[in-house]
């Protein structure tokens, strides 16, 4: 790992302004200036290796993962049926370890069914998924704001940066609240750049119409991505509109701007095609604080401020066979159903 491994206090979620101190499980400062490349191409980067699971649990059952959370409690029936509970307090340690010992019955309930392909991804999540609790959120988006967006605005003063978080275009999105996370820190720690960063509500053409091409950058920031459908969705409605205003030259300064990423997608980029005469399959850059072990079979990184809609699906069937090997109903894992604090 490129970071230095320091001792933290407690931070709040997300903390705008961490200048007088050292956040999370790694510094900025402490950072290597070197930015780790993905080994099979160059297309994206990230700023330091992602947290390691069994170091976060081991502090979990040391008692020092206490920052608090909130779950839905949750349920899966011997009949396969899914019940949903109360509210409740937890801890991050609480919810790293219910998480481990939920996946270790898992596996033993999935070769019991005889599902070896089910069974064989629960060690291989629990080695690589990336877990993200406060601090680690914070330091990663501090690693985004100086590294990346600070940099790029100090490179040059003709330099800005432009995000969208859609006004009630979807309810609350973690694209918006990673983006302003990322955009306070900006604002905070370098006043003098505050009015390089903007953000727009719309894609009205005004928004593009004072922008340089070879000076501008179109940021689509986010905290993880699985399949990357919503975040491509947004660069493809972006690409439409600048298209169709004869701005095709702003699409290849658009990137994904994410708190984790895999290997394969800091090499390879995500995918999308665009509507319109020329339907050109483009690639969206990723750029990352954390570099993820995982792979796309694994399961997809969480953290306190959020659960994973992509990992339901395989935490019930767990549960479903963990349920029909004792006759009994088997709760989910705490870190099924987070209350996300942008919602």
């Amino acid at each position: 790992m490129l970071a230095e491994v320091v001792r933290h206090q407690e931070s709040t979620m997300p903390d705008p302004d961490p200048r007088s101190r050292a956040v999370g499980v790694v510094t900025v400062a402490s950072m290597s200036p070197d930015m780790i490349s993905s080994p099979e191409a160059n297309v994206g980067h990230a700023f330091a290796e992602a947290p390691d699971f069994s170091d976060q649990l081991r502090a979990a059952e040391r008692g020092e993962r206490t920052a608090p959370a909130t779950y839905r409690s949750s349920r899966v029936t011997p009949e396969g049926e899914w019940e949903m509970g109360e509210l409740r307090p937890t801890t991050e340690g609480e919810m790293l370890t219910s998480l481990d010992a939920f996946l270790s019955a898992g596996e033993i309930a999935a070769r019991k069914r005889g599902d070896e392909e089910t069974a064989d991804r629960a060690p291989s999540s629990r080695a690589n998924t990336t877990f993200l609790g406060r601090e680690e959120l914070n330091t990663g988006l501090d690693l985004l704001a100086e590294r990346e967006w600070s940099a790029y605005l100090q490179a040059d003063p003709a330099n800005r940066i432009v995000f969208f978080a859609p006004a009630a275009s979807r309810g609350p999105r973690s694209m918006d609240f990673i983006g302003h996370a990322i955009a306070d820190r900006v604002r905070a720690r370098h006043p003098e750049l505050a009015d390089r960063v903007q953000v727009y509500d719309s894609l009205d053409d005004s928004v593009f119409s004072g922008l340089d091409a070879t000076h501008a950058r179109i940021e689509l920031p986010d905290d993880w991505v699985s399949g990357g459908g919503m975040i491509t969705g947004d660069a493809k409605q972006i690409a439409v509109a600048l298209r169709q205003i004869g701005r095709d030259d702003l699409i290849p300064t658009m990137q994904a701007c994410l708190v984790v990423a895999r290997d394969d997608q800091l090499a390879n980029g995500l995918q999308f095609t665009a509507d319109g005469p020329n339907r050109t399959r483009q690639t969206l850059p990723v750029v990352a604080a954390y570099r993820s072990a995982a792979g796309p079979r694994d399961m997809t990184a969480w953290g306190t401020h959020s659960s994973v809609d992509h990992n339901d699906s395989y935490l019930r069937l767990l549960a479903q066979y963990q349920a029909e090997v004792t006759g009994q109903a088997v709760d989910l894992p705490q870190a099924s159903l987070l209350q996300r604090p942008y919602r």
